[in-house]
């Protein structure tokens, strides 16, 4: 966990790409109930869960039984959503969880 205050120099310190950087911004997240914090952890199978809007797992785990090779998806919503979280996300190209789950409503609601 790395405190809102410490992000940019944490960044700085351990990153020297772009790409490494939106890296690092994509696999971690802000919870609702501690928006001052960011969490990353680079070897957590939960980097490579997907956003869905009919999600197959919650923040507490699955919400019900998951099919052999069926991808773990869960809704970003929940996610906290911080101003300091938006700005160095826009800073780098990065969407925020709360808009990719915006974004994902978005395209859902234009196929119907």
């Amino acid at each position: 966990a790395i405190p809102s205050i410490e992000i940019e120099s944490y960044i700085s310190e351990h990153y020297s790409t772009t790409e490494e950087i939106q890296i690092f911004l994509r696999q971690g997240f802000v919870l609702p109930n501690a928006d001052d914090v960011f969490y990353s952890n680079p070897t957590d199978a939960g980097r490579f869960m997907n956003h869905s809007n009919a999600p197959n797992c919650g923040p507490d785990g699955t919400l019900r039984g998951i099919q052999t090779g069926e991808e773990l998806t869960m809704d970003y919503s929940f996610h906290g959503n911080p101003e300091w979280y938006q700005s160095i996300c826009q800073k780098y190209s990065v969407l925020t969880e709360r808009q990719v789950a915006q974004n994902a409503r978005n395209k859902s609601s234009d196929i119907i």
